[in-house]
């Protein structure tokens, strides 16, 4: 019965690992950002002076960290990129699997898990040894952590610490909300008297919802900006008020000892790669422009349109209505509802998948999914 369970798991692996494989290694792009990052990666491995001799808007861990895989034997090519971005894809997949499996135990929300997950992360054949790999692997690691250790909060700020420095110091912007996520995450279930569990959650759900409008200042002339601020902020919002519902009547399990713990393994990762990159000729002043300046000019210098698509902000307020209400007067009806709504959201997605409807999958996602 248990090999029954999982060979349905097993067999949709390697299907998706030959897909992954045969996509890889059959497609190129003329923009070929691949070649950029290959290039830029073989320039720092050979002399170093990265931000100065070397041109890039990614932050220096991931230099170092690719680094560590040339020592290990990674070759900066077309075929070592890929195969890399490979390992990325799949093993993103697979975390993501595995933490659906680790809550439900459920072979068919696996499974339907695993295909959601490839296919949403299909882009990346595109611009394989991107950042982008990296980043939703790490994502999706502490996300896994989160569900493993949610009663060890000790592996949890060590991991926390770990995965938010990395990602601060590979693309600040993804950084920032992973750690604002995990320090929300810590002060709904800190054992704290003051300030009292409700003026918390207010103040971490309000600093959710005015963080992206904060990271999105300098464009805020612009209607669709305005959009996104407001869907992500919503987003923000409604999930702290979930996570607060769930954990008003919980037991506290963590303290400032975790936080403690996990701000200086974060501040070790930053310490130890802005050291390791200024002995590689980086200046510290260039290292500045590299880690925050740059990044902070970046949307003045470049920005891609969002198409949102209709009813998105009638959706976000929504939504975020219906949370306040379903944790104000939780009953089985809502619980029922919401369920039913997840279901016809997977559905929809899914459905989006076919190429021939005006909404790709996508788009879905974060026009409607947050």
């Amino acid at each position: 019965m248990r090999l029954l369970r999982w060979l349905p798991i097993a067999l949709l692996g390697a299907i998706l690992a030959v897909a992954a494989g045969s996509l890889l290694f059959s497609t190129f792009m003329m923009y070929d950002d691949e070649g950029y990052v290959l290039f830029s990666l073989q320039e720092f491995i050979t002399g170093g002076g990265l931000y100065e001799r070397i041109y890039s808007q990614y932050g220096p861990f991931f230099f170092l960290f690719n680094q560590g895989l040339h020592f290990a034997g990674l070759e900066f090519t077309n075929t070592g990129g890929r195969l890399l971005t490979l390992i990325y894809w799949l093993a993103t997949t697979g975390l993501c699997g595995a933490l659906v499996w680790r809550a439900t135990r459920s072979t068919a929300a696996t499974v339907f898990t695993l295909g959601g997950v490839f296919l949403h992360l299909w882009p990346m054949v595109s611009e394989p040894s991107h950042p982008g790999g990296f980043i939703v692997f790490a994502t999706a690691a502490m996300a896994w952590c989160g569900v493993q250790w949610s009663e060890q909060p000790r592996k949890l700020a060590a991991a926390a610490g770990l995965i938010g420095g990395a990602l601060l110091l590979t693309k600040i912007n993804v950084g920032v909300f992973l750690v604002a996520g995990a320090g929300t995450w810590w002060a709904l279930r800190a054992d704290l008297r003051v300030p009292p569990f409700r003026v918390r959650a207010w103040l971490v759900g309000g600093a959710m919802a005015l963080l992206p409008v904060a990271l999105m200042r300098g464009q805020l002339g612009q209607n669709w900006v305005i959009v996104f601020a407001l869907v992500v902020a919503t987003a923000g919002a409604g999930t702290v008020l979930a996570a607060a519902g769930a954990t008003r009547a919980a037991l506290p399990t963590t303290g400032w000892r975790d936080l403690r713990l996990a701000l200086g393994v974060g501040a070790l990762v930053a310490l130890g790669t802005s050291g390791a990159i200024v002995a590689q000729g980086t200046s510290p002043r260039g290292l500045l422009e590299g880690v925050l300046l740059g990044p902070l000019r970046h949307p003045q210098v470049y920005t891609a349109f969002v198409k949102w698509r209709d009813g998105v902000l009638w959706l976000a307020f929504g939504s975020l209505a219906f949370a306040a209400w379903s944790i104000a007067r939780p009953s089985a009806t809502i619980h029922r509802i919401v369920a039913t709504g997840r279901i016809i959201a997977t559905v929809v997605f899914y459905a989006t998948l076919n190429l021939t409807l005006p909404l790709n999958p996508h788009a879905f996602a974060l026009s409607y999914a947050l």
